[in-house]
């Protein structure tokens, strides 16, 4: 459900940052005939091998069971009422990781120029994205080679780029492991997990 709503939240939000990304067009079609090239055949034939191991009766009937599943759950939280909760917490949380990955540019050089928060924005959606399809736990690596290639496209340096996800993988994936850990055995010594 989680991820159900995440796509749903990108889905709201791409149409509103998309406007305010200046030259997204240019960099997208810099992006296709340029140095992407390679990103973008890659990404074809990672969606060819998907489309290929559908095609088995054994992993369609998994795929299938898995929609089944997801639908029958979106149906619950849409008779529950809390469906309009869980886009707003998302939706929130999406908006959080990007100024996170904008901030921890700025913490280590960028210039505060808010019409660079767009595109961070939307690099940090994006790369977000693809890093979840990551087959390593977390998107560790997947994600700091999507979200710095997103910022090299934009123009950032890649001293900063390198820097400033690094900033921003620490404090959103490796400093909230140590309360989660504390967290999970307060809840597990009170019986709730």
């Amino acid at each position: 459900m989680d991820r159900v709503s995440g796509i749903v939240s990108v889905g709201l939000l791409l149409p509103v940052l998309l406007p305010f990304v200046r030259g997204a067009r240019r960099h997208l079609v810099n992006a296709a005939t340029g140095r992407g090239r390679v990103v973008l055949l890659t990404v074809l034939a990672v969606l060819l091998l998907a489309a290929a191991a559908l095609a088995v009766p054994r992993l369609r009937a998994r795929v299938g069971a898995a929609r089944r599943q997801a639908t029958q759950a979106v149906r619950s939280l849409a008779r529950s009422g809390r469906i309009t909760r869980l886009l707003a917490a998302s939706l929130g949380l999406t908006l959080a990781y990007g100024t996170a990955l904008y901030l921890s540019l700025v913490a280590v050089g960028l210039p505060v120029e808010p019409a660079l928060l767009a595109p961070v924005l939307l690099v940090c959606i994006v790369g977000e994205g693809v890093a979840s399809a990551a087959p390593t736990p977390g998107g560790l690596g997947a994600t700091e080679a999507a979200l710095v290639s997103g910022l090299l496209l934009y123009g950032i340096g890649v001293d900063t780029a390198v820097a400033g996800v690094l900033v921003y993988r620490l404090a959103t994936f490796w400093l909230p492991v140590l309360p989660g850990y504390v967290a999970l055995r307060v809840l597990v010594r009170r019986h709730v997990v």
